[in-house]
């Protein structure tokens, strides 16, 4: 018996030291390995700082672990790191060193960060993969990866995301993504089962933050028969914030690339708090209401065609307000609606029927349709509403700022965007006007802004602003303006058209510099100058008269002048001006028409009967 535990421990010892022992002799070859198959696939640089091994983890097969790994792009993207990871571990099948095809049964990504950027002209920092044989079928020496791919689990623990494109004008962050998916990929059927959670997801569209810190769960059980590349949707749970939701249907991948599909999104009647687009200061508001969420995509998506597909999202007398507040926002109620029957995606149409609410007792109603939005987007909107300005504070927390006043709009626009790009205003509708009135304004550092009346009126042609009279302290600014190709410049980025009117009897500059730019200017021998460019679009004229101006302790009288922005210019003429005893007369121009990053200025001056010791 004795002997028998005596060869039994022999045996073990044997084994532990062939555990520990095999690593390092396989090291360095799997070492080379890795470099030299990633070097075949990837059409970059990357490296580790380490390379470990061991068979205790997921014995009888070997965890190989790279540890400070970082992959970086080619070109352009040669300094931008595309992965940044702690640590990356494959489970491998030991014995396949040895074939001609190398097994991986498990991956696990810990503490990673990847940033996916497109750039303004649509180049892409991910596309870092060299041509495959099938693309590049003339290559005879194009040398082919040996490795395959038996994934059976897949872990990722604290990883983060931004995508950063450039060229659409959004923006993606993921922070803290933990995932789980299991399932053996190399039988031709398989149950994949995911569980994951996201703690912060934000998107930004343009300047619009859509989702701000979202946090998100799910739970999905997936069908996926890959001999007839159909995934079928079962048992599964997602979350956003306190909206929950049901995904069910299926999704195939045809032979030709097109997809067919039959999926439904449900969701359980949630409140307004719950809202994808709040932020983390929503939470501590009170709120009511209810909302709902559904949609549905049913057929085939091909290059030509989308399938039947519906979204809608409804909320119902919601309300919400600040704790410390006295009033609110309340009869909040929305109805919208995308869809399509099914076939040309020009028949989508998006439907607001209505967005409204009432703030502090002042109602706000806004309705929108847009058809056609492929071919010749046909769109019309209304929207009538009051707001006094004076009732914001109660409503939403605005510190150290002091608003006063009314504002009455009433807008209409229906029409098509052929008939803008043809510049065919008689077929656009297009009419209201924004009315402001006792308009007071008091912010810390500044004077206190008053505006009588201002209106503001549109026509299918122009924007007109109404003499308008504002005065900032002890200072008086007298406007009016008009703006030409408006809807050309809104909607396709056209050039557009304008002239400003200013005047004032006493315009006071040191009101407008705060304490420590004015202690700057008066210690600084030369102020730096920053290029900045000249906006391609835009065509003003401004004809300024100005009958006392002060600057820290000068003073310019019967100030007159032109100001021309156009085709990236802006043209200073016969500007004139009286002080120190004399006159001063100016023109001059800057431009970064021909590079932006190095404009051309000049002028002329002419200076007569200055006195300086004034």
């Amino acid at each position: 018996m004795k002997k028998t535990f005596k060869i039994t421990g022999i045996i073990l010892v044997v084994i532990i030291a062939i555990m520990i022992i095999v690593p390092f002799a396989f090291q360095g070859k799997i070492k080379d390995l890795v470099k030299s198959e990633g070097n075949k696939m990837i059409n970059g640089s990357f490296d580790f700082a380490a390379l470990n091994i061991s068979l205790f983890k997921n014995f009888p097969k070997a965890s190989i672990s790279l540890n400070d790994f970082w992959l970086k792009g080619n070109d352009a993207f040669e300094n931008d790191t595309l992965i940044q990871a702690k640590e990356l571990t494959g489970v491998i099948d030991l014995f396949s060193l040895f074939g001609d095809e190398f097994d991986i049964s498990k991956v696990e990504i810990k503490d990673t960060q990847l940033k996916a950027i497109i750039l303004p002209d649509g180049k892409v920092n991910w596309d870092i993969l060299k041509a495959t044989e099938e693309e590049e079928k003339d290559d005879e020496t194009e040398e082919v990866s040996s490795f395959s791919i038996q994934l059976q689990k897949i872990n990722l623990k604290n990883i983060d995301v931004i995508f950063d494109d450039q060229a659409g004008s959004q923006w993606l962050n993921i922070a803290n993504f933990n995932a789980t998916a299991s399932g053996n990929l190399s039988d031709d059927f398989t149950t994949i089962r995911f569980n994951g959670g996201i703690e912060e997801l934000s998107y930004k569209m343009g300047n619009l933050m859509v989702l701000n810190k979202a946090n998100i769960e799910a739970q999905m059980n997936v069908d996926a028969d890959f001999e007839n590349n159909k995934f079928t949707l079962k048992e599964n749970k997602i979350r956003l914030n306190a909206i929950e939701a049901d995904l069910d249907g299926w999704v195939a991948l045809l032979e030709n690339g097109d997809m067919d599909m039959d999926i439904k999104l449900n969701t359980k009647q949630f409140l307004l708090r719950s809202l994808a687009i709040y932020t983390n200061d929503f939470q501590k508001l009170k709120t009511d209401g209810n909302a709902t969420l559904t949609a549905f995509a049913k057929g085939k998506l091909t290059e030509t065609q989308v399938p039947q597909f519906e979204a809608e999202i409804n909320v119902n007398d919601a309300q919400f307000q600040y704790p410390s507040l006295p009033a609110g926002v309340d009869q909040i109620n929305v109805h919208a609606l995308i869809k399509n029957p099914g076939g040309n995606a020009d028949l989508t149409v998006i439907d607001i029927q209505p967005f409204s609410f009432r703030m502090a007792g002042s109602p706000f109603h806004l309705t929108a349709t847009v058809k056609t939005p492929i071919s010749d987007p046909a769109f019309s909107a209304k929207a009538n509403g009051t707001i006094n300005l004076g009732v914001i504070e109660q409503v939403y927390p605005l510190n150290d700022m002091n608003l006063n006043g009314i504002i009455n709009a009433d807008l209409a626009l229906i029409g098509k965007m052929s008939s803008i790009e043809k510049e065919q205003y008689e077929n656009i509708q297009a009419s209201g006007s924004i009315k402001l009135s006792d308009m007071k304004l008091m912010l810390p550092d500044l004077p206190e802004v008053n505006i009588n009346q201002s209106t503001l009126s549109f026509t299918p042609q122009q924007l007109k602003l109404s003499e308008t009279t504002a005065q900032i302290g002890k200072s008086d600014i007298t406007l009016d303006s008009q703006l030409a190709n408006y809807l050309s410049y809104i909607f396709k980025g056209d050039k557009i058209t304008g002239t400003v009117n200013l005047r004032s009897n006493l315009l006071n500059l040191n009101d407008f510099i705060s304490p420590d730019e004015e202690s700057v200017e008066e210690g600084a021998d030369s102020v730096a100058l920053a290029a900045f460019e000249v906006p391609k679009n835009i065509n003003f004229t401004m004809t300024a008269n100005l009958k006392e101006v002060l600057l820290n302790q000068m003073k310019f009288d019967n100030v007159q002048g032109n100001l021309r922005i156009n085709n990236q210019k802006i043209d200073l003429n016969n500007l004139s001006l009286n002080s120190m005893g004399g006159s001063i007369a100016m023109n001059a121009y800057y431009s970064t028409e021909v590079n932006p990053k190095t404009p051309k200025a000049g002028g002329s001056f002419n200076l007569s009967q200055l006195n300086f010791a004034q």
